[in-house]
């Protein structure tokens, strides 16, 4: 296996924007699980990738783990590709917490 190839924003490797397109796939037929699965392999080929917490932060809250949700997208927020849809996602999940927190 040789260097990957070079594509996507900034010369990133096509292996690591696969694996994140896919889990965005994935995401939208619901495969919450399957998405996950590629979000986490995006990160184990280039983990300074900022755009990967995103969307394992979204994940993790739109199957209720507020917790996990909060530390990664906590972490996207630092990221300019998606600072202001990783602080809409931490809105959504702090309504929530408060909508529980009035019951």
């Amino acid at each position: 296996r040789g260097v990957p190839l070079q594509g996507g924003r900034g010369g990133v490797p096509k292996e690591r924007e696969s694996a994140l397109n896919s889990g965005v796939l994935l995401r939208r037929e619901g495969d919450w699980s399957g998405a996950m699965g590629k979000f986490n392999a995006a990160l184990a080929i280039e983990g300074t990738y900022c755009e990967n917490h995103y969307w394992i932060g979204r994940t993790y809250l739109d199957t209720g783990d507020h917790t996990r949700a909060e530390e990664a997208l906590s972490l996207a927020v630092k990221c300019k590709w998606v600072t202001i849809k990783a602080v809409e996602a931490l809105f959504i999940l702090f309504q929530a917490r408060l909508s529980k927190a009035k019951v």
